[in-house]
């Protein structure tokens, strides 16, 4: 629980991130991480004690998050609220998920059309206001290719 405030310490990786984004070296500043809801929800606050606003957040968003720690139920409605970018990880947990037959490809694909109708577009943001477009058939063959996977490995 330590890492928020050594980021934001007096020379620290804050100040890099700030000095680089002022350099142009790059446009948006977030932050990842794997191990516990809890951890992310620290940083947040840390940065608004220095008055610092994220633009995305990384973290593991997957069907069975809700069951465990969950990111969805603790730090997702904290990020909408301070409008900060979503970008979920591990969607299919390395394959480990499908192949577990606990969601199926379809009923994937179905929340990937369900989430199009709303937005009205199958397009997929992230960081950059110009987002990176994702058509249905891609999502399809990237479903399809992660639920074949044979390997489990790190995702």
């Amino acid at each position: 629980m330590e890492d928020p405030d050594r980021v934001f310490a007096a020379g620290g990786g804050m100040e890099a991130a700030v000095e680089a984004q002022k350099a142009g070296k790059v446009r948006y500043i977030g932050f990842t991480g794997h191990k516990s809801p809890d951890i992310h929800l620290k940083m947040l606050e840390t940065a608004d004690a220095h008055k610092f606003h994220f633009d995305s957040v990384q973290m593991p968003l997957n069907v069975m998050d809700a069951h465990y720690n969950s990111f969805g139920k603790k730090v997702l409605p904290v990020l909408v609220k301070k409008e900060i970018g979503v970008l979920g990880m591990k969607p299919m947990g390395a394959g480990i998920i499908l192949r577990s037959k606990t969601v199926e490809t379809g009923g994937v694909l179905a929340l990937c059309d369900e989430l199009a109708d709303q937005r009205g577009d199958y397009r997929v943001r992230f960081g950059d206001p110009g987002g990176a477009g994702c058509e249905r058939g891609e999502v399809v063959q990237a479903v399809e290719r992660n639920a074949s996977c044979d390997a489990v490995g790190e995702d």
